[in-house]
């Protein structure tokens, strides 16, 4: 699969052919696959809002993962029925007005249709690349609050 001019491509290995599966007009990134479900973010809901998407190739059944208005969902990875993604959390307001803001990581079941956040909450540093594979999931993390150290690799167990 792959994305080209708003447009989600498929080549089917098995026929030799190309088709195209999505074709709308809204912005898509964070494309992922795994065996026949196809996950990424598009901002239909808004053009700074990005929220995560699947697509069933089964039955051609298109699922939106994620729904929040304040918020863009970024940086999916899948393996079987497990999708991990970024999700800012807004934590109030700087010295200039501005919504203050930091990324954490988020674990959807596809089966229960459950959500949980896998990154401490209490922990104001951004995340960013979050993928899985089987029972672990890693992504990048800064090793302070003040973002003058350095990122690191994080990993968590389920």
């Amino acid at each position: 699969v792959w994305l080209n001019d708003d447009k989600l491509y498929l080549y089917d290995i098995s026929t030799n052919k190309v088709r195209i599966i999505l074709d709308n007009s809204f912005t898509k990134k964070d494309l992922c696959i795994f065996e026949n479900k196809i996950v990424w973010s598009d901002n239909r809901n808004g053009k700074s809002n990005f929220d995560i998407f699947m697509l069933d190739l089964t039955n051609n059944k298109e699922i939106q993962i994620t729904n929040f208005q304040d918020t863009s969902e970024t940086g999916c990875s899948i393996y079987e029925d497990k999708i991990v993604y970024i999700r800012p959390k807004t934590i109030g307001k700087d010295a200039w007005g501005d919504e203050e803001a930091y990324n954490n990581v988020y674990l959807y079941d596809i089966n229960s249709e459950k959500t949980i956040e896998i990154s401490d909450p209490n922990k104001k540093t951004s995340k960013s690349n979050p993928q899985i594979f089987k029972n672990k999931i890693i992504w990048q993390d800064w090793t302070d609050e003040s973002y003058s150290a350095y990122k690191v690799i994080m990993l968590y167990n389920f």
